[in-house]
């Protein structure tokens, strides 16, 4: 569904993590980064008016922390 707001987002990552050392939530739609806030909320209400309340874009934090799937076993 976003395969080309990823695309955008890792192409910029490095740059955008750069930029804002803080992190924060970039607003992305097709090939154009709108900018990037410290809270998704903002990112939202930014994005809705840039582009209208019936628009698609992605949201994507900066910092995201990876999700660890697996577990250890552990032996009595």
């Amino acid at each position: 569904m976003f395969e080309k707001e990823l695309e955008t987002y890792y192409n910029n990552l490095d740059r955008l993590r750069r930029e804002h050392p803080l992190g924060g939530f970039v607003v992305i739609k097709g090939d154009e980064i709108l900018d990037v806030w410290l809270n998704d909320f903002d990112a939202l209400k930014e994005g809705f008016k840039a582009w209208g309340d019936n628009a698609r874009f992605m949201i994507k934090e900066l910092y995201e922390k990876p999700i660890r799937i697996g577990f250890k076993l552990y032996e009595n």
